[in-house]
């Protein structure tokens, strides 16, 4: 999924002063070791390779998914207000938006939807707003129970804790480092408007910048 080869600056040579996004080797180490893990390999994967918010992977549907062209259209967000579920639209226009996923994601959420016709036909399954992710107790998806096996989950892998919604900050600093044009990025992650962008991955463009500088000297001097 992530090769040193794809990478405009080499991952090591990346000197990362916002700690709070994973590295090549820690992103990649966390996508293999989360396979088979019933509540989140699926909701990893949309983290780092969709580049999604948590409400966005909670509430994604079936009927946002288009297998045909590997495509997701973000448009709602599930929420959890007074002891019930909740659908709404995502808050702002930039954020309902379709993005281009990877094929792995597309195989597991084949999967998925395999594995919950099967638990439909059994009577184990409720899925009201018919949503893509759920948890192991067949409910929806809920940011504390997440939370908790997700520490659990890096904890065991012994990886570094970051927030959930900075997995997202990973996706789009290592779609930077390869290459990925700002205006795209800020479309995936959907962002109001580029500068917001900008600012937020400010340290990965000055690093790039350095790189510039030194392949320019390499070529001219």
């Amino acid at each position: 999924l992530f090769r040193s080869s794809d990478f405009i600056i080499h991952p090591k040579r990346f000197d990362n002063s916002n700690k709070d996004v994973y590295s090549i080797d820690e992103a990649r180490k966390i996508l293999e070791e989360v396979k088979d893990h019933s509540l989140l390999e699926l909701p990893l994967n949309l983290f780092l390779l969709a580049g999604m918010r948590f409400g966005e992977i909670a509430g994604l549907l079936w009927e946002d998914v288009d297998f045909e062209n590997s495509t997701l259209h973000i448009k709602n967000n599930l929420i959890y207000v007074d002891k019930k579920y909740h659908l709404r639209n995502t808050k702002t226009k930039n954020s309902t938006r379709v993005i281009s996923v990877p094929d792995k994601v597309i195989s597991l959420l084949k999967k998925e939807k395999r594995r919950q016709n099967i638990l439909k036909l059994q009577g184990l399954l409720n899925n009201e707003f018919d949503v893509v992710c759920i948890n192991t107790k067949y409910r929806y998806l809920n940011s504390e129970s997440f939370l908790t096996s997700y520490k659990k989950f890096l904890e065991r892998i012994n990886v570094r804790y970051i927030r959930p919604h900075s997995l997202r900050h990973s996706h789009a600093t290592l779609l930077i480092l390869a290459g990925t044009d700002m205006k795209t990025v800020s479309e995936r992650l959907g962002h109001t408007d580029i500068k917001m962008t900008m600012n937020t991955y400010s340290h990965v463009l000055k690093e790039m910048d350095k790189t510039a500088s030194e392949n320019i000297e390499k070529v001219l001097l």
